[in-house]
């Protein structure tokens, strides 16, 4: 079964810059450690992804 992997970056992560790559979704100002100081943010963007599946 093929799945879709989505890219999440933040504008302010100076590890991964997003420049370098070509995110699905794009979290101003946020850092390399978004996955817990965004955390709502994104997790409404996964939840949308999965609640929106074709």
């Amino acid at each position: 079964m093929k799945r879709r992997v989505y890219l999440i970056s933040g504008t302010g992560d100076y590890i991964l810059p997003a420049k370098y790559t070509r995110p699905d979704f794009t979290i101003k100002g946020a850092g390399h450690f978004m996955v817990y100081a965004n955390a709502t943010e994104i997790n409404s963007y996964i939840e949308s992804k999965i609640l929106h599946q074709t």
